[in-house]
């Protein structure tokens, strides 16, 4: 999916996805605790800003390898790097990050934001990401907590489940709530070779649809940025009205004259290679 329509979602939305999650990826990056001349992988680059924002914090000497399974996605964060000029070496490179064929232990740190929650075999991901980090080398992941914390997205599938047959999801299935227990991560990380493991919550608020959005540029955003839209993207025009009017009514009551401000939680791991 990310490959193909999930990747595109994101790319027509990248702006306002990338706005939205930027608290969340400035937190990251601090836990991060880069240094210069670092080699930094990021898996799940998306368009590439937060590899752009961490190039800077290598300089000089370092570099940062973007990885990202959406060829559209990689397309745009090439655009991106050849506008920047980035002081240090970037590179973009489209593969799945599971069995990417990229040089064993080159990586001094590997960080994600909500890229690595995707995995079929996440035991099997995670321990392939484990060799392509130098050994004491660190990983710096943020992974969504339940969708219960976050109303953002929780507000969306409700208003979707009331008018759609939308499966129940076992624990675990692949996707933005993956790692919603922490305990299945640590196992995970444990067993693909990870110490000195460290999962800690955090939350937060964030603007959704970036800050300046009201109730109605946020609904829009939602709509085109979420696969659970698509079910919508499918159904008559009455039909979509109705549910756009129902998630605006719903956004309504996070109204700040910043913009639509919803809570936002997630887990940061951390660990050594």
């Amino acid at each position: 999916m990310w490959a193909g329509p999930s990747g595109q979602r994101w790319l027509s939305s990248a702006i306002r996805f990338e706005k939205t999650l930027k608290p969340i990826g400035d937190v990251l990056i601090e836990r991060a605790k880069l240094a210069p001349g670092e080699n930094v992988l990021d898996v799940g680059c998306g368009a590439g800003s937060m590899s752009l924002q961490m190039s800077d914090s290598v300089s000089p000497n370092g570099s940062v390898t973007g990885l990202d399974i959406s060829p559209d996605l990689i397309k745009e964060a090439t655009r991106r790097l050849t506008a920047a000029r980035p002081k240090v070496a970037v590179r973009f490179v489209q593969a799945d990050a599971a069995r990417a064929d990229l040089p064993t232990g080159a990586a001094d740190i590997m960080v994600s934001r909500f890229g690595t929650m995707f995995f079929t075999d996440p035991y099997a991901a995670f321990t392939h990401l484990h060799h392509l980090i130098r050994k004491n080398g660190r990983l710096v992941l943020a992974v969504w907590a339940p969708m219960k914390e976050n109303p953002w997205m929780l507000e969306m599938r409700n208003v979707m489940a009331a008018h759609f047959d939308l499966p129940k999801l076992p624990p675990h299935t692949p996707g933005p709530f993956a790692f919603e227990e922490p305990d299945y991560l640590r196992d995970i990380l444990t067993k693909s070779g990870f110490t000195h493991i460290d999962i800690a919550p955090w939350q937060t608020h964030m603007y959704v649809g970036g800050p300046g959005s009201d109730p109605e540029s946020a609904t829009d955003f939602l709509f085109q940025a979420m696969s659970i839209a698509q079910r919508a993207v499918d159904a008559t025009p009455e039909v979509q009205k109705l549910l756009r009017q129902e998630l605006c009514d719903k956004l309504k009551p996070f109204m700040t004259p910043e913009g639509v401000r919803m809570p936002a939680s997630v887990f940061y791991a951390t660990a050594r290679a």
